[in-house]
C-alpha cells in the first residue's frame, strides 16, 4: 500500500454529480473524498462473523475475538446452525481444537454443501463426522432469532420449524448466512430492489458514468 491514502471513516453518500464521497470520520467530523474512480467493495453484514460497519480499533477487534475465544472454550455444548461452507468449517475446526466438547451441525436439508458434488458432500461429512466426531443433524431448520439482535454467537435453546425438540446448547454459531449488503450510502438508481449494487458485464455501476464498479456482493444485470 505505499503511496496509497488510507481513511478510516464510515461513507454516508456518493455524490456522483461531483464524483465525491463523502465520508464520517471517528471523531464525528464530515469530509469529501474526491475521485476520479470510484470501486464499491463495501461487503455484507451476513449474520454471522460480518457485522455492520462500526469504528473499531485494533484493541476493539482483539477485545471481540478474546471473548469470543473465551465462550466458545468455556463451554460444553455447541451447536452450529448451518451447512454451508462456514457452518461445516467452524464444527469441523471446533470439533478439532477441542475433542472433549460436543460440537452438534445442523443442517436443514439431507446433508452438508448443498449443491456441492455428491463425492465432496460425502468426503467432507466423513472428515466432519467420522474424522473430527461432530454430531451431523439432519433435515433441522431452526427457528431465527429477530436479526437485530442475531449475532454470530448466541445460546440456547434452539427450536425448529421442522418439529423436532428444542437443542440446548451453551453457545449456538449461527451460520445462516441472511446476507444484507452494506450499500445504504449509495444512490437508489445504482441498487437492485434488494439493495445489491447493480452492475452491467464490465462490473459499470448503473448511474456511475461510466467510472463506477464494483466487485464482491454484486448482482449483475
Amino acid at each position: 500500500l505505499d503511496g496509497v491514502a488510507l481513511v478510516q471513516g464510515i461513507a454516508t453518500a456518493v455524490h456522483t454529480d461531483r464524483k465525491a464521497v463523502a465520508i464520517r470520520l471517528p471523531d464525528g467530523r464530515q469530509r469529501e473524498e474526491p475521485y476520479d474512480a470510484l470501486l464499491i467493495a463495501s461487503g455484507c453484514t451476513n449474520g454471522f462473523w460480518r457485522r455492520p460497519p462500526a469504528f473499531l480499533s485494533r484493541e476493539d477487534i482483539e477485545a471481540v475475538l478474546r471473548a469470543e475465544q473465551k465462550q466458545l472454550a468455556d463451554a460444553t455444548t455447541v451447536a452450529v446452525v448451518g451447512g454451508g461452507p462456514s457452518g461445516v468449517s467452524v464444527a469441523y475446526n471446533l470439533a478439532m481444537r477441542h475433542p472433549a466438547k460436543a460440537v452438534h451441525c445442523f443442517v436443514s436439508g439431507e446433508g452438508v454443501l448443498p449443491g456441492y458434488h455428491p463425492k465432496t458432500v460425502a468426503r467432507i461429512e466423513a472428515k466432519l463426522v467420522e474424522g473430527a466426531g461432530v454430531v451431523l443433524h439432519r433435515h433441522h431448520r431452526a427457528v431465527l432469532p429477530d436479526a437485530t439482535r442475531r449475532d454470530a454467537l448466541g445460546s440456547g435453546p434452539i427450536a425448529w420449524t421442522t418439529g423436532q425438540p428444542s437443542f440446548e446448547a451453551d453457545v449456538v454459531v449461527w451460520a445462516v448466512g441472511a446476507g444484507q449488503p452494506n450499500s445504504s450510502f449509495l444512490p437508489p438508481e445504482m441498487l437492485t430492489p434488494e439493495g445489491f449494487v447493480a452492475v452491467d458485464a464490465f462490473l459499470r455501476v448503473a448511474g456511475g458514468d461510466g467510472v463506477v464498479f464494483a466487485v464482491g456482493d454484486i448482482a449483475a444485470t
